[in-house]
């Protein structure tokens, strides 16, 4: 009887560890996708468009226009697992700003929970027609800050 508890008590941790691994690779796997796609679309030759933009992310690219002009929103957390207190919280989302149809700024927005104060890091990145129009098409910032909870 005590044998089965203890395999029964292995079985149900290991199915617990590897639930949280998966997990962890899944939200990471997406955080690359993100990071990349900002970055790959900053050095594209064309301007980015909002066809672009749903081609890569899908369903997960949530929008929200007024008129010509729309801003698009992916986050990515690791909600679950901060909740749980495994690990600190930690979100990144990927902010474009476009008009009719073409993509005009994108803001990456890393914030994480380190000592009870969120930690934020984002990169802006501004796509500029009159720039575009003599060979350079993007301006980027990166910025870090940090906040008191």
């Amino acid at each position: 009887m005590i044998r089965r508890l203890i395999v029964a008590v292995t079985v149900a941790a290991l199915i617990a560890c590897g639930s949280v691994f998966w997990y962890l690779h899944l939200i990471t796997k997406r955080a690359h996708f993100i990071v990349a796609t900002a970055y790959e679309l900053s050095q594209a030759k064309q301007t980015p468009t909002v066809a672009n933009l749903r081609q890569r992310f899908g369903s997960g690219l949530r929008d929200e226009c007024v008129g010509p002009e729309c801003s698009y929103t992916v986050t990515v957390s690791n909600r679950v697992l901060a909740a749980l207190h495994i690990v600190p919280y930690t979100e990144l989302q990927s902010y474009f700003w476009t008009r009719d149809g073409v993509v005009l700024e994108n803001l990456l927005n890393y914030t994480t929970t380190v000592n009870r104060r969120h930690r934020i890091a984002y990169d802006e990145t501004r796509y500029l027609t009159a720039l575009a129009q003599r060979g350079s098409h993007l301006t980027s910032t990166f910025t870090a800050a940090t906040v008191s909870m």
